[in-house]
């Protein structure tokens, strides 16, 4: 299964595969975060519920290699989001919202 993630604008900027219940971000547009910001995976159970912080991960535009994000023994969800937070841990909401996209099959 993966999920296409996408800007408001509709420009995909990662993506995320989820295999033996892991959750493997690829990203293939997003800018390079600071070293005071981390970027958020947020895993969403349907559209009425809140989104849950997965784990953090770092874009190095010169390294774009896929990152593992979070445990395996999370449960399944049925879209994701990535959001840009200051500082390097996760609030409990997310801050800025920079894409987002439902899980395929």
């Amino acid at each position: 299964s993966h999920a296409l993630l996408a800007r408001p604008d509709g420009t995909t900027v990662a993506a995320v595969v989820v295999a033996d219940s892991r959750q493997t971000v690829y990203t293939i547009g997003l800018a390079a975060n600071s070293a005071d910001q981390t970027y958020v995976l947020w895993g969403l159970k349907d559209a009425s519920s809140a989104p849950q912080p997965l784990g953090v991960f770092d874009v190095d535009e010169r390294d774009a290699a896929p990152q593992t994000v979070g445990s395996p023994d999370q449960q399944p969800f049925g879209a994701y989001a990535i959001s840009l937070e200051p500082g390097r841990t996760p609030p409990a909401v997310p801050t800025d919202v920079v894409a987002s996209g439902a899980l395929t099959a």
